[in-house]
């Protein structure tokens, strides 16, 4: 929603594989990049369906990815510097200099913030349209501690498919001969029951960041720090897809919350940006499950200064 490469009221952009937020508020100005703005989610995007929401309720921006919330920035402001002669672009700049390529499938602008449920609710509906045309859903999703992953959908009445169609795992090929790899449920307002499953918990595993790396680098003369946070079990493994929350305190002493999910690499990246001067980084909580968070187990705070 923008006037040209320079002002915009809002902007939800890609950036290599990182995904930018900018909004446009008498604090961030009229490009919406003035600190404590633009949001940066760093490593989040793929060639892979996504489902992005960003919100702003006058106090806190959010980015959701898949029904995730994956970074916040307190911002106390409003939009009375918006500009209403500006124009809703989708996939390109209003200057048409900054073509994106890929598909969109569904876009929305509500007149007020949705709430962590409402958003996961949107992304368990899916795309629209999708299932009532026989389209096909491609979703991928990691397994836990039992070897177990959970695939979710939701439709009308009728037969529903899932077929597996690749497993990576390290030093693992897929053998889609020798395994059971496509299963089809009739589904109707009859069938439909309810379940419980109850598990009796396991001992937890210590969990911990062993490693705390900070750089710093500049965009458009904006300074950006990065922080990637290395997560390892009580053997030293490195753990994948664990939750993990920290909270940067900036150079003007203020502090932002903020949680990401460690890659194949064991690794979470963090980013921020804000002017000259000390920030600090520190692990609150690691949440995976099997694993319990062991402040005393690595490393968990770690200084930089620009």
């Amino acid at each position: 929603y923008s006037g040209g490469r320079a002002q915009r009221n809002f902007t939800l952009a890609q950036d290599q594989r990182d995904l930018v937020m900018r909004l446009r508020t008498p604090t961030s100005g009229e490009n919406g990049i003035d600190a404590p703005l633009p949001l940066i989610v760093n490593d989040v995007l793929e060639t892979e369906l996504l489902h992005l929401v960003s919100t702003f309720d006058g106090s806190t921006l959010k980015v959701y990815t898949n029904g995730i919330l994956r970074q916040t920035i307190g911002l106390q402001d409003d939009f009375r510097n918006w500009d209403e002669t500006h124009s809703f672009v989708l996939a390109n700049e209003v200057t048409s200099d900054r073509q994106w390529l890929g598909k969109i499938f569904f876009t929305a602008v509500y007149e007020s913030a949705l709430s962590e449920a409402e958003v996961q609710q949107n992304f368990t509906a899916g795309r629209p349209g999708a299932e009532a045309a026989g389209e096909q859903q491609i979703i991928s999703e990691t397994t836990d501690n039992d070897g177990i992953a959970a695939f979710s959908t939701s439709s009308g009445e009728g037969t529903y498919t899932l077929q597996i169609i690749n497993v990576e795992k390290s030093g693992f090929a897929f053998d889609g001969e020798n395994s059971e790899t496509s299963k089809s449920i009739p589904v109707s307002s009859s069938s439909v029951s309810s379940a419980s499953l109850i598990s009796t918990p396991e001992a937890l595993e210590p969990i911990g960041s062993r490693d705390i790396k900070i750089s710093a680098e500049q965009r458009e003369g904006i300074i950006t720090l990065l922080a990637d946070v290395a997560v390892h079990d009580e053997s030293g493994k490195k753990v994948d897809d664990a939750a993990v929350s920290a909270t940067w305190t900036l150079p003007d002493g203020t502090t932002r919350e903020q949680s990401e999910n460690t890659g194949k690499n064991g690794v979470a990246r963090f980013s921020t940006t804000n002017g000259d001067g000390s920030y600090v980084l520190k692990i609150t909580n690691i949440i995976k499950s099997g694993y319990e968070f062991d402040s005393s187990s690595g490393e968990t705070e770690q200084k930089y200064t620009v």
